[in-house]
């Protein structure tokens, strides 16, 4: 198994990624302002012209929306609610 990677967005978030068979596979953590986020699970991924899309729960913040933007390298995310269904 490889070592995770690590992209920087900004001062107060980033993710850190599996990188199996390809890079940036699927999240598995991530840093939201002072929080060290754990991906609890992946709910829902899907991959449209420019993006791969990731619904994911964490058990201490609730569901966020991650999505990688592989024309720009980056990421981008929405929190969607603080509950943990």
């Amino acid at each position: 198994m490889k070592n995770p990677t690590i992209h920087r967005i900004s001062h107060k978030f980033s993710v850190s990624c599996y990188s199996g068979y390809k890079n940036e596979q699927r999240p598995i953590s991530f840093i939201f302002g002072t929080l060290n986020i754990q991906i609890e699970k992946i709910l829902r991924q899907w991959r449209d012209e420019h993006h791969d899309c990731f619904k994911v729960r964490s058990p201490e913040k609730g569901l966020f929306l991650l999505s990688y933007s592989r024309d720009e390298d980056c990421w981008e995310i929405q929190q969607l609610n603080r509950d943990k269904t």
